[in-house]
Order: structure tokens, then sequence, then C-alpha cells
């Protein structure tokens, strides 16, 4: 309910310690361990757990994905074996597997772990989708399109397998089958979720009016639908179309006030704009997010617009701590320093930039603001 996640895990770590018998406490601290992106931990917890409970599938199933965590792909095939012959009715292991040998970059010992597990279950959706993803990435569309098919056969009237054939046809930028395919999946049963794969792929198509009249059409029969007004605000945001990503996210906002994604984003095109408003709602997303170092970063830059800098400076830095690792936040850093006019602490933090990998986006941007000091 919101404690820190060292509490979360010390009061599992009791709860095994009360009851070593329980395999229950011992998976929950596992996936706390490997969901805070500490893997090491989780192997060690998960490897005790194997120790003391050793034939327990799901423990098993536990220390095989702690060992994947960790990078030791080895092991974790070895683990998933096990739990292979421990559930022989189960296609759970095989689908483990599957994953762990694309992470070793195994296509072929992955295709033949996919395939064993549709041998256990025919239907198994995952299954059938990572066949389709592998044998795309092994330029077999036409194999990718007939596991497509069959899941079609298997689930008659759903969407699933008409959207797996729009997929295909759409990563091959064969647009307009896409298309058939989507429409196809779009007139079955709870399908309202496609309506932003069906927009994006009219604007691949090169079908700009129709994608507009078609978000047109849909926003005015379903108001309600928040799903296709956020997609709709990520597409003018890349676009920097700050005005109309304004209209999508104030429209969601509108109707979840709650919605602190919405409201972070809302904020920020405000603040872009130059417009009033921008400061509540990136307060309020904070408030409902705490600790957030995108939502923070925003706060940050909203208050730098207004020249609040020693405010914006301190909750900036306070983001970078968070995630030191996200250069952006770091150039946002050294902008705002900028902006307050702190040339040498700028200096600090675009120099230390400088020196990461060339890979990072904002590298040029670096150099150039390097040079303006």
């Amino acid at each position: 309910a919101g404690a820190e996640p060292e509490v979360v895990a010390a009061k599992l770590a009791e709860a095994v310690k009360a009851d070593p018998a329980q395999p229950g406490p011992r998976l929950l601290l596992i996936d706390q361990h490997l969901r805070r992106k500490n893997p090491q931990a989780a192997l060690a917890v998960a490897q005790e757990a194997a120790a003391a409970l050793p034939d327990q599938p799901d423990l098993v199933d536990a220390l095989g994905r702690a060992h994947a965590a960790v990078g030791e792909t080895s092991q974790a095939i070895a683990t998933f074996n096990k739990l292979a012959g421990l559930e022989t009715k189960s296609p759970r292991a095989h689908l483990r597997l599957a994953d762990v040998h694309v992470q070793a970059k195994k296509p072929d010992d992955a295709l033949q772990s996919l395939k064993r597990a549709l041998s256990i279950d025919p239907k198994n959706l995952a299954a059938q989708r990572g066949l389709i993803l592998l044998h795309l990435q092994g330029q077999r569309p036409k194999e990718a399109l007939a596991v497509a098919r069959e899941v079609q056969k298997q689930r008659p009237g759903t969407a699933a397998g008409l959207v797996l054939e729009g997929d295909i046809h759409a990563s091959q930028k064969d647009w307009e089958p896409a298309l058939t395919a989507y429409r196809a999946a779009m007139k079955t049963p709870r399908s309202d979720e496609l309506a932003p794969k069906l927009h994006a792929t009219l604007l691949a198509a090169e079908r700009g009016a129709e994608a507009e009249n078609f978000a047109a059409g849909w926003v005015k029969d379903r108001p309600k639908d928040l799903r296709f007004r956020n997609y709709l605000g990520q597409r003018a945001l890349a676009k920097q179309d700050y005005a109309a990503a304004e209209t999508q996210y104030a429209a969601v906002v509108a109707q979840q006030p709650e919605n602190a994604v919405a409201l972070n984003n809302l904020a920020w095109v405000l603040a872009k704009q130059g417009k009033p408003g921008a400061l509540p709602h990136a307060e309020k997303a904070n408030t409902l997010r705490p600790d957030q170092a995108v939502f923070i970063d925003t706060l940050a830059f909203v208050l730098g617009a207004e020249k609040q800098f020693p405010k914006a400076i301190e909750l900036q830095k306070k983001a970078v701590g968070l995630q030191p690792e996200n250069h952006a936040l770091r150039l946002n850093l050294a902008k705002l320093y900028i902006e307050a006019g702190d040339k040498a602490l700028a200096k600090g933090e675009l120099e230390q930039l400088s020196k990461v990998e060339a890979k990072f986006a904002g590298q040029a941007e670096v150099g150039e603001l390097l040079k303006s000091l």
C-alpha cells in the first residue's frame, strides 16, 4: 500500500521464517525482488527455497526465472527442464524454456520448445504468438501466417487470430491485407482496443485523411474511450503537436481527474505552449504518484517555465537521484542550471553526460550546449 520496497521485503522474509514449509511467502519474496530489478537477491531466496522444498513446481519455476534474470541461461535451462519433468501435462516449462533460448540467442531451440508446449496444449495462445515472432525473425512470414490462421480456426468469432494476421502483414509493410484483418477483428466482441492499431496502420499506409476521419468518428461515437484518447495524445506528442495533445489529455482528465499520467502529460504540453494551469496539474500528478522520476521531471520543467529555479533545480536533482542512469533527466538539470544563470554547475553536468556512451540520443545537444557556455 505504499511502503518502501525494503520494508515489504523484510516483512516477506519474516513470513518465510514464520513458516518455512509454505511456498507462498517465498514466491512473493522472489517476485518482489524481481519486480524491483534485484535479481541477485531473488536468486539467493530462490536457491534457499529450492533447497528447502526441492520438488515444489512453483519454486522450481521461480528459481529458473531468477537464473534467467541474472543471465545464467544454462542454469535456467536445466531448472526449467526439471520443471518439465515435474509438470508433464503443463506447457509452462516449455514456454519458459523458449524464453530462455531466445535470451541465449538460440532461436531453433526456442522453436522446438514452443512446439512441445503446443503438443501439450494446442490452443496455447502464448506459444502461438511466440512461434509467430520466431518465424518473423527468421524471415518466414508464410509460416507465421499459417499459425495465425490456425488460431482463427481454433477461436472463430474472436479477434485473436485476425489481429495476429494483421500484425504479420504490418510487419511486412503489407498495409492493405493488414487493414483488412484489423477491420475484420474490429467486428468481433470486445475489440474496441484495436482502434489505435487500425488508426496507426492507416497512417503507415499513407491514408492520412481516412485516418483523421476514422479518429474523429471514433471519438464522436465513443467519447468515453479514454484508451483511444491517450493514444491520440501520444501521437500528437510525438509530432510535437502540443495543441492537439492538450485537447486529448484535457478530455481524459475531465473524465478521470485522478489519472496521474494524463495530468502529467497535460501539465507538460500546457507549459510547452506557455499556457496557464500547468502547475496544479503537475503538482496533483506528483501527489497521486510520489517519487516518480518522470513526474518530478515534469514538475521541475513547469516550475522552470515559471522562473521558480531554486525549487525546480531541487526537484530535478531528486529525479536524477531516483534514476541516475536516465541521462535525459541529467540533461534537463543542466538546462535548468543554464536558465538559472549557473553556467559552472551546468557545465559539470554536461561534461559528465559527454562521457557516457554515444548511443545517448541527446549527445548532440550536450555538445551544442557545452559550446555555448
